[in-house]
């Protein structure tokens, strides 16, 4: 069995903290003394089973992230197996599950296809859910974790399905709901779902609403600014935890993406305005380099940084729930 790092989990690993994910899998293989292979790449591997004296009949490539070279995939009788969960070829990539809610599409799907020796999610469908979907629960408030627990049982049994079914073996027959031609200018127009990067989760203050940037929060975990320091170059990211909308203020007078620290409902809160004159409120705040911070104290300690005195009648009620 070979568990692959993602480059997103090596990143947030090493600069974070943030511990590697442990899969069942690897939990399962470990338990039935099956050899575990962890790569971060296949390059210069050329495994290290004997296949003379343990043949392969076939690889299956769940979540895995890395491309499987031609000549692994060539070791097996059948090739390999991937389970996707998309209706491929939609979100072909990395991230389908994340790309699907910051999209935010209403249904879900499972592919299973065989693995391309040269490119990702570019297999033969063998079985896939029929299109539209199916509708994901509570599509405008469900997280990526809530929506990988609702997929992962019916990958699983597709899966199953089709090794019984002996989908792969040859001629296999393509399924997909698409029937085009996958090298066309209509196959490359479907939304793709490329690896999740740091570069994600900065707000673009000057494009993203109140409701994406709340939906990129769900989605992607807690987002980042960039904040200018006196000398007006120096750059210092800024990570914001538990952003709210507060529906009942509006500030009009306000720079968008501009830290404001004012009072609402007669406490001090740590408050932004958004693009489309919506406010914002901020729970805590990590400065780059620093500890987390509750963001009111955050604002005061690092006055020059975050904090901008609110204008005269700059904050108003709006009575807006």
């Amino acid at each position: 069995m070979i568990s692959a790092a993602s480059p997103y989990e090596l990143y947030m690993s090493s600069t974070f903290n943030v511990p590697m994910r442990l899969t069942p899998i690897k939990n399962v293989a470990e338990s039935l003394k099956l050899p575990v292979h962890e790569r971060g790449s296949f390059e210069g591997w050329e495994g290290s089973w004997d296949h003379a004296l343990h043949p392969v009949n076939l690889i299956i490539a769940v979540s895995f992230g890395l491309l499987i070279p031609r000549e692994v995939l060539r070791s097996a009788a059948y090739g390999g197996l991937n389970l996707h969960p998309s209706l491929l070829p939609e979100f072909r990539g990395a991230a389908p599950l994340h790309h699907i809610l910051l999209s935010g599409r209403r249904h879900i799907g499972v592919s299973l296809q065989t693995l391309h020796p040269t490119r990702f999610d570019h297999g033969t469908v063998l079985a896939q859910t029929p299109y539209p979907g199916d509708e994901i629960p509570s599509p405008d408030t469900c997280t990526v974790q809530e929506l990988k627990d609702f997929v992962a049982p019916k990958g699983a049994a597709m899966l199953v399905r089709g090794i019984c079914e002996k989908l792969f073996l040859p001629p296999v027959q393509d399924v997909s709901w698409w029937k085009g031609d996958r090298s066309s200018d209509g196959a490359k127009s479907f939304p793709r779902a490329p690896k999740v990067t740091p570069q994600d989760s900065q707000v673009a203050w000057s494009t993203w609403t109140a409701a994406e940037i709340l939906r990129r929060q769900r989605v992607l975990g807690p987002l980042w600014t960039q904040v200018k320091e006196r000398d007006g170059e120096t750059g210092t990211r800024v990570i914001m935890h538990g952003l709210q909308e507060a529906p009942r203020l509006r500030a009009p007078t306000w720079k968008t993406g501009h830290f404001y620290l004012a009072k609402a409902d007669t406490l001090p809160r740590l408050l932004l305005r958004t693009c489309d004159e919506r406010v914002l409120s901020v729970d805590q705040i990590t400065v780059e380099g620093r500890p987390r911070m509750d963001a009111v104290a955050a604002a005061h300690r690092y006055r020059e940084l975050l904090a901008h005195e609110s204008e005269h009648g700059s904050l108003e009620e709006t009575g807006r729930d």
